[in-house]
């Protein structure tokens, strides 16, 4: 399967390499490379992530070792990148 990102999930990926290369840039190369091993990852797994709620198809699973998840859709053909979701923010501010 292949993974695309949703125009919902760009603004969180700015914020993703902002904060990377700006803020903690020490850390900027393991979490590319996790972010690209969990892509491989729910491509290979797509059922790998948790479900969000009963009553939502959307699944999420951490980029492991960052404060980031993925939120996403698993469609026949594809996995719908929603999100790449910030667990330090006000997760009441969370929407899709």
């Amino acid at each position: 399967m292949r993974v695309i990102y949703l125009p919902s999930a760009l603004p969180d990926l700015v914020w993703f390499r902002a904060y990377y290369s700006d803020i903690f840039p020490e850390g900027e190369k393991h979490a590319l490379l996790q972010r690209r091993a969990v892509e491989r990852l729910i491509r290979e797994n797509p059922f790998i992530g948790k479900s969000l709620d009963a009553d939502s198809e959307a699944r999420a699973f951490p980029i492991l070792r960052t404060p980031f998840r993925f939120v996403y859709l698993v469609k026949e053909d594809r996995i719908e990148v929603l999100r790449v979701w910030d667990n330090r923010r006000d997760p009441s501010g969370f929407q899709f």
